[in-house]
C-alpha cells in the first residue's frame, strides 16, 4: 500500500480506522508513530489547561478566595477524561480566566479571552449577554467589554478567511448544524421525537426556546457575578437538551460555572457530581460495552433528571439572590416617631 493509497483509505473512513488499523510497512509504522507523537502532544497540552483551571479555580474568580470551587471535582472519571481528549478544555479554561477577569475588573482582558474561547468553540456567545447585562449598571463599562469582545472575534475571523477562505471558515459550523438525531439524546424518551427532526420547523423551535431562555434569565440584571454564573449554567443546559446530538464532553463546558457555585451550595456540589457519573457512565462505558437500549434509556433519563435538579437548584438559588439584593436597594422605613408624654 502507498503511502498515498494509504492516506486515502483513512480520510474516507471512520476516524477509528487511524487507532484500530495496524500498520503493515515501514511507511505506515513511521506514519502511525507521528500520529502517536502528535497524540501525546495534545494531551500534554490538554493536561496543562486542565491544571491552569485548577489553579484559577483554586484561586477565585474575585479577589480573597470568593468565588473559589472545589478542585477535586476536577479531578472526577468524566472531567478527567475529556480534558485529556477533547479540545474543549482549551475554551473551558478561556471562559474560567474570562471570569476570573471580569470579577477582578480587567473588563478588556475579559471580553477579549471570552471572544477568543467563543472563535475556538461558539457556545460562549451565550455567556456573553449575561455578562453585558451585568455590566450594564455603567454603559460605558459594558461597551468596554463589547468592544473588546467584538474586536478579538472579528480578528479572528479576518484572520481565518484570508488565510483559508470562507469555505473553510465556516465549515465547522457548517458540520455542528448539519448533525441528525442521535440514539444518546433527549428526543424521543424525555423529549416528543417530531422536535429533534431534520427540518426547518423543529430546528426554528428549539433555536427559539433558547433564545426565550436566554431573554428571561437576562430580563432582571445579575446584581453579582454568581448570579452571571447560575444564568449562564441555566442557558447552556437547555441549550445542551436541545441538541439532535449528544457530547458527552459537555460536562468540561460547565466546569467554570458549576465549580465556583458548588463551594456555596451543597446541592450544586452532589448534582455536579452525579453530572460527571452519569456521563462517564454513557461514554465511554457504555458506548464501548454496548448494553442495550434498557441501559442506554436509563442512563439517558438519569441525566435529564440531574440536568432539570441543576436548573432548578441553580434558577431558585439565582430569584433568592435577586429578591436579596432588591430589598437590600430599598431604604428600611423610618422607625415611628415616639409619642410625647401626654399624648
Amino acid at each position: 500500500m502507498t503511502g498515498s493509497a494509504l492516506i486515502s483509505s483513512v480520510a474516507d473512513a471512520c476516524h477509528n480506522t487511524i487507532v484500530e488499523h495496524h500498520p503493515e510497512n515501514p511507511q505506515e509504522r513511521a506514519l502511525w508513530r507521528k500520529f502517536r507523537q502528535a497524540s501525546r502532544v495534545y494531551i500534554t497540552v490538554a493536561l496543562t489547561c486542565l491544571l491552569a483551571l485548577m489553579l484559577v479555580t483554586r484561586i477565585g474568580y474575585q479577589s480573597g478566595e470568593r468565588l473559589a470551587g472545589p478542585v477535586l471535582l476536577l479531578l472526577l472519571p468524566a472531567t478527567m477524561y475529556f480534558s485529556a481528549n477533547r479540545f474543549d478544555i482549551i475554551p473551558a479554561l478561556l471562559v474560567t480566566m474570562s471570569l476570573m477577569c471580569l470579577g477582578r475588573d480587567k473588563l478588556a482582558g475579559s471580553g477579549i479571552l471570552l471572544g477568543v474561547a467563543t472563535m475556538v468553540k461558539i457556545y460562549p456567545v451565550l455567556v456573553a449577554p449575561l455578562v453585558i447585562r451585568y455590566l450594564m449598571v455603567n454603559r460605558r463599562r459594558a461597551f468596554q467589554w463589547l468592544s473588546a469582545y467584538g474586536l478579538v472575534m472579528l480578528a479572528i475571523a479576518t484572520w481565518t478567511v484570508a488565510a483559508y477562505g470562507w469555505h473553510a471558515a465556516v465549515a465547522p459550523y457548517r458540520v455542528q448544524f448539519g448533525r441528525t438525531l442521535d440514539v444518546f439524546t433527549f428526543f424521543g424518551t424525555v423529549l416528543p421525537a417530531a422536535l429533534g427532526a431534520d427540518s426547518s420547523g423543529p430546528r426554528m423551535v428549539r433555536a427559539v426556546v433558547v433564545l426565550l431562555v436566554l431573554a428571561l434569565v437576562g430580563w432582571g440584571r445579575p446584581t453579582e457575578l454568581a448570579g452571571v454564573l447560575r444564568r449562564s449554567a441555566i442557558v447552556l443546559i437547555v441549550f445542551m437538551s436541545l441538541q439532535v446530538f449528544y457530547s458527552p464532553q459537555w460536562v468540561v463546558w460547565l466546569t467554570p460555572f458549576l465549580t465556583p457555585l458548588a463551594r456555596e451550595r451543597r446541592a450544586v456540589l452532589w448534582l455536579t457530581i452525579a453530572w460527571d457519573l452519569v456521563t462517564y457512565l454513557t461514554f465511554p462505558i457504555a458506548f464501548d460495552l454496548n448494553p442495550g437500549a434498557s441501559v442506554i434509556a436509563a442512563l439517558i433519563d438519569t441525566r435529564a433528571v440531574v440536568m432539570g435538579a441543576l436548573v432548578v437548584t441553580l434558577g431558585w438559588a439565582e430569584f433568592r439572590a435577586s429578591a436579596s439584593g432588591v430589598r437590600q436597594t430599598i431604604p428600611a422605613p423610618a422607625p415611628p416617631s415616639a409619642k410625647r408624654k401626654g399624648e
